[in-house]
C-alpha cells in the first residue's frame, strides 16, 4: 500500500494468489457483484509462508441486485476497484 508502482509490480505475485485474484475478477463480474469490490470479500492465507487470496462473502447485491437490494438492470460494464 505504500511502496512505489515499481515496487509493488515487482513483489504482488509473492504476496498475492494471482489465479485467485483473476477468478475472483471473474467471478465478480458475472455475478455482478457491485458490493464486492472493495469490500465484503476476505483476504486470507492458508499458512503464513502462502500467499493472500481472496474469499467472497455477503452476496446478497447479485445477480441484478444493487447493494441496497434495489434491481439495477446494467448489464453493459465491467466491474472494477482500481487493483484489477
Amino acid at each position: 500500500m505504500y511502496d512505489d508502482d515499481a515496487t509493488f509490480s515487482a513483489e504482488y505475485k509473492s504476496k498475492y494468489d494471482v489465479t485467485n485474484a483473476a477468478d475472483y475478477y471473474i467471478f465478480m463480474n458475472l455475478m455482478r457483484a457491485m458490493d464486492n469490490r472493495a469490500k465484503n470479500l476476505f483476504n486470507a492465507k492458508y499458512d503464513t509462508n502462502q500467499p493472500y487470496f481472496y474469499v467472497p462473502w455477503d452476496l446478497n447485491g447479485t445477480f441484478g441486485n444493487d447493494p441496497l437490494g434495489d434491481r439495477d438492470n446494467v448489464t453493459n460494464d465491467i466491474l472494477t476497484n482500481g487493483l484489477y
